[in-house]
This record gives structure tokens, C-alpha cells and sequence, in this order.
């Protein structure tokens, strides 16, 4: 988004044609400064169709300004209730943006269920502890491998998953020139976890197997980060 967009014309009402009657969830992952290397908002608007989730509307803007990115939110929800349609639940990554996501969350809670995500914290699933950072990135990665995840065929949409990679006991992201960073991926697995969750978030994980998308011995060498981009890229249909 630039200077001389408007959010109006930014969010057109057909940026939501492809919405249809499912559950709808919306993740964010804030970023509050415009610098260089600063982290842009993502926002991933998903739809859940039977067994399978559909990325509805994506998108990823860098501003220093609240009001541009609650701006943002309210249009959504407005073309949705133009639509009558409503959001499920907002999950925000509020890690590095407490007061902001508080701010925006306690101006929107009479519009819509909001939810901050703390992505240290953990979660127990299955008797395991992870971090939250680690189980959403593995919603992601489950569901691309499962086959139940369906992207737009947008190139910077590929680039932004391509910088996910996987390391010893949960994922990280390369840093692009631009300060991106996954941000999507990210915005991507808080809107998954926004269709399992109710209440606040705490943290839980699931087992190695599970959470790594392994199918060898856990004796094995973890899988490069080559390994795993190749193997993501197989996923995209790259």
C-alpha cells in the first residue's frame, strides 16, 4: 500500500468474490514501522470447505500508522457484511506489538471475536510442549503436505512460503532484502488455528512426528534447510 492508495481503493469489493458460505477466519501478523528491514503486515483470509481450508484474500503492506492496519481489518469486515457474512474469530500475532494489537483488538471487540497470539508461549498436545511459532508453522506444513491448504497463484504469495525453513525443534524464516520474513506464512497458520481454537490462546504442541511433517526415525539427521525448501516447493507446484 503507498502513500496515494486509499484503503477503499486498496480492498476493492471484489477482492471477496471468491468468498463463499464456509467458516471464515482472518490471521494477522502485525508489523508498526515503514524502515527498510522493517516486518509488513500480512493478513490471510481463510475459508474452511469441508476438509480442505481456501486462502480467500492475502495480503501484505508496511505502515507506521494503527489506523492504516485497523483501517484495513474494518473494511474486511465490512465488504463481508455487505456479503452477511461474519469472521469466525481474528487471531493477531501481538508478540512484538502488545499495545497495539490490545488497541486494535479492544476498538473491534464489539464487531468481531479477537484473539492475541504470544508465539513464545506453548501448547501441550499429545503430552508435548512447543512453542506457538512452532505449532502454527506446522499447521501450515501439515496441511500443504495433506493437501488440504489451497494458495493463490500469486508469485510473491510463493516467494513469502519459499523463506520458511525448518531447523532443529520448530522453523525459522530467511530475512529478504525488504525486511519480509514469512509474514504470511505466519498470518496463514493464525487464521488455521483460529478454526480449532475458542478463548484465549495458552500453547500446546504435538508430537515430533507430527510436528515436523516426518516420515523417518527420529534417529535420522534433521532435514537441511535445502531439503525443506525443496520439499516446500514441491508443495506450491514449483
Amino acid at each position: 500500500m503507498n502513500d496515494h492508495l486509499s484503503i477503499r481503493d486498496a480492498f476493492p469489493a471484489s477482492v471477496l468474490d471468491h468468498v463463499g458460505d464456509g467458516l471464515l477466519t482472518l490471521g494477522i501478523d502485525l508489523g508498526t514501522t515503514e524502515n527498510k528491514k522493517s516486518n509488513p503486515t500480512a493478513l490471510a483470509l481463510l475459508e474452511s470447505v469441508g476438509l480442505k481450508r481456501y486462502m480467500r484474500l492475502a495480503t501484505s503492506f508496511k505502515t507506521g500508522q494503527r489506523d492504516v492496519i485497523e483501517g484495513a481489518i474494518v473494511r474486511i469486515l465490512n465488504l463481508l457484511d455487505r456479503r452477511e457474512r461474519k469472521l469466525r474469530v481474528i487471531v493477531m500475532d501481538a508478540t512484538n506489538e502488545r499495545l497495539t494489537a490490545g488497541d486494535i483488538a479492544q476498538d473491534l471487540s464489539g464487531r468481531v471475536q479477537m484473539r492475541a497470539a504470544i508465539l513464545s508461549t506453548t501448547r501441550i498436545i499429545y503430552g508435548e510442549k512447543v512453542t506457538l511459532k512452532t505449532y502454527i508453522s506446522t499447521l501450515v506444513v501439515n496441511h500443504l503436505e495433506d493437501g488440504r491448504l489451497s494458495l493463490p497463484p500469486a508469485e510473491w504469495i510463493k516467494k513469502d512460503f519459499r523463506q520458511i525453513v525448518r531447523e532443529k525443534g520448530g522453523f525459522t524464516a530467511a530475512v529478504a532484502e525488504d525486511g519480509r520474513h514469512a509474514d504470511l506464512f505466519c498470518a496463514t497458520g493464525l487464521a488455521l488455528d483460529g478454526f480449532d481454537q475458542d478463548g484465549p490462546l495458552e500453547a500446546a504442541g504435538v508430537p515430533t512426528y507430527a510436528l515436523g511433517g516426518r516420515h523417518d526415525d527420529d534417529d535420522d539427521e534433521d532435514e537441511t534447510r535445502e531439503g525443506f525448501g525443496s520439499w516446500l516447493n514441491r508443495m506450491l507446484g514449483c
